[in-house]
């Protein structure tokens, strides 16, 4: 047996046996399933495409694409916040900025950090189909960011969350931040049948740096 059906064999037990019982909780009741995602972390079910020296399993993205498929045939809510986490590490393993790299990659790859993406307003405003809701401004450290973001899943207090903002006459930033750091807070969206358990949130960023 090779490491990708291994992978996929050990993370089909653990959903049929871990995540099968809490599904009707996740989109009934507005469960968020932290447990089980911190122990399909400890499978390798976030990183199948990030290498081994950040704690990877050293697959590729199909093997991580077959994870996502497994856990969304018994919860799509919980498929959707393992992509939201497979997301951040892919993002983090492809960033520039070694420092951020080294310092988050591996505790998301593994779940001991639980991570969330808020692209999508970035992404349709690149597509001109709304206005970007975070600018940042320049400072002698680096950058200090405001806005409001709403519809981002998978965030908690002591997540992490991987977003975006403009700034003016230099164009966009990407970057990651904790969401414990001073300034931002995050606040309930409006419920949607079905969202409750993905810990969708709105982020409110007050002169975050």
């Amino acid at each position: 047996m090779n490491h990708a059906q291994a992978l996929i064999n050990a993370v089909s037990q653990q959903a049929s046996t871990q995540l099968r019982p809490l599904a009707d909780a996740i989109d009934r009741e507005g469960f968020y399933p932290e447990t089980y995602l911190r122990e399909l972390g400890k499978l390798g079910g976030f990183a199948a495409a990030i290498p081994e020296e950040y704690e990877g399993l050293g697959l590729d993205l199909s093997a991580q694409i077959d994870v996502t498929t497994i856990i969304s045939k018994e919860c799509g809510s919980t498929g959707f916040m393992v992509w939201c986490q497979s997301t951040c590490a892919w993002y983090l393993l492809n960033s520039p900025n070694a420092e951020v790299r080294e310092r988050y990659l591996k505790d998301v790859a593994r779940a001991r950090l639980l991570a969330g993406t808020g692209m999508s307003n970035t992404v349709k405003h690149l597509a001109g189909i709304e206005k970007i809701n975070l600018r940042a401004v320049r400072t002698e450290s680096g950058y200090q960011v405001s806005g409001s973001l709403p519809w981002v899943s998978n965030i908690g207090s002591d997540h992490l969350a991987v977003v975006a903002a403009y700034v003016q006459d230099e164009g966009y930033i990407m970057f990651a931040v904790r969401c414990d750091t001073p300034g931002l807070s995050l606040r309930p969206c409006l419920e949607f049948s079905g969202m409750e358990g993905t810990q969708t949130l709105c982020l409110r960023f007050d002169k975050v740096a």
